[in-house]
């Protein structure tokens, strides 16, 4: 979704409403007790998670990305 050829641009508060999306998304997983299912969302999580950091230049350090994203 985020990386579609469709966006354009991608600003603060789409990051959040996004970010909401997917904690909602994450509880109502875990609620179904699979864990297969909540695993699903680990990626959404870390892209989530980059997007809303104060450091972005991190990722391209390669034990930092590993760790993290």
């Amino acid at each position: 979704l985020i990386l579609s050829s469709d966006v354009k641009r991608i600003n603060a508060n789409g990051v959040a409403n996004f970010e909401v999306d997917v904690t909602f998304l994450e509880h109502f997983a875990r609620q179904l007790e699979d864990p297969n299912i909540a695993d699903a969302f680990l990626e959404l999580r870390q892209i989530v998670t980059l997007l809303q950091s104060d450091n972005v230049e991190e990722y391209l350090d390669p034990s930092t990305r590993n760790r993290k994203y």
